[in-house]
């Protein structure tokens, strides 16, 4: 179980978390759902250590993130693939650079195996001809792949994945839905996935996080939200944003 317990962030004067609290099954795929401007993505980032809260404790598995020095930290986050929104790949290499500097020097595989390893990844991701194209030649559904590629690398237990769908077309929207229920049927992950797309959340969750006014006002089973609860959440509260 991942807990994140009195957890409260603030950027300034702006309180984007205030203290809350959830519970993340590990094994499961678990979708964090809420409006835009609600913390979804500074729920995911602060869950791993990425952004340091004010206040509050984090357990992972046992192990309290929070207290980790700094390289107790970096050795953490080798289990963790973290697919950010905007993709941030490196724009001076190419689609097999990005794959390859990330296998070299986070996996220590050599230039054989990390030949190998990108072939079997953009294949898994359906990107095989894309190797030698820099991200600036690449769609904005194609770099998520390529994200989610660099994400995988190391087969880690741990994968967060940020807006997997929004801002792109729906070819690759579809794609990247397969992709995700594809890891989801394996069982071996713990999956995060901060969205506003309910139709995956419903076809794919085994729990729900939802974030709303710095708050958590539902965290559960999938199977305990059902539509007409989730219009209710997402509805302005009368004392509300």
């Amino acid at each position: 179980m991942i807990i994140l317990e009195n957890i409260s962030k603030r950027f300034g004067s702006t309180v984007v978390l205030d203290r809350v609290h959830a519970e993340i099954p590990v094994g499961k795929t678990t979708f964090v759902l809420g409006p835009s401007g609600h913390g979804k993505t500074v729920f995911l980032k602060t869950s791993i250590g990425l952004l340091k809260p004010e206040e509050g404790r984090i357990h992972f598995e046992g192990r309290e993130i929070l207290k980790f020095s700094e390289k107790e930290l970096y050795r953490f986050w080798v289990d963790i693939g973290f697919v950010f929104q905007e993709a941030a790949l490196i724009d001076s290499l190419t689609v097999a650079e990005n794959l390859s500097l990330f296998l070299t020097y986070q996996a220590c595989l050599g230039q054989a195996e990390t030949r190998s390893r990108v072939r079997d990844l953009l294949a898994y991701v359906g990107l095989e001809q894309m190797e030698k194209k820099f991200p600036e030649e690449l769609s904005g559904g194609m770099k998520k792949r390529v994200a989610v590629a660099r994400a995988l690398a190391k087969d880690p237990p741990y994968l967060f994945i940020d807006e997997p769908t929004s801002g792109i077309d729906e070819e690759n929207a579809r794609i990247l839905k397969d992709l995700i229920a594809r890891l989801s049927r394996q069982g071996n992950k713990t999956t995060i996935i901060a969205t506003h797309d309910r139709q995956m959340m419903q076809e794919l969750a085994d729990h729900v996080i939802f974030i709303k006014n710095r708050r958590i006002p539902f965290a559960g089973p999938a199977s305990r939200i059902e539509e007409d609860r989730l219009k209710d959440l997402y509805r302005k509260e009368s004392n509300g944003r």
